[in-house]
């Protein structure tokens, strides 16, 4: 995949290229995991990890999650379609529970 076709990928789903974490969420690092506590919902916590983690650096950065996931996929061989499906998923997920809005 190009980074066009992961652009093409977010635009059907409806998604940004760039989001940041909404302003009440805290992120702390335990044990090679990301905790965020989401505060305006009675304390939720939501666990980050594996690659997991570098999106949502990607997402505190303000980083262009397109051209992440094309940089990210070609240097580390990994299938593309399957990643940017998970990618969706999660993004998709951390919208739902308030996490994140879009840059």
């Amino acid at each position: 995949m190009t980074e066009d076709d992961f652009k093409q990928v977010f635009t059907q789903a409806n998604l940004s290229y760039r989001y940041k974490p909404v302003p009440e969420v805290i992120q702390r690092n335990i044990d090679g995991k990301i905790l965020i506590l989401l505060f305006n919902t009675d304390d939720e916590m939501y666990e980050v990890d594996g690659i997991a983690i570098k999106i949502w650096e990607k997402i505190v950065e303000k980083q262009n999650l397109p051209y992440f996931l094309f940089q990210y996929s070609s240097e580390n061989k990994i299938p593309t379609e399957r990643f940017c499906k998970d990618t969706i998923s999660f993004l998709q997920d951390l919208l739902s529970r308030n996490i994140i809005q879009s840059e």
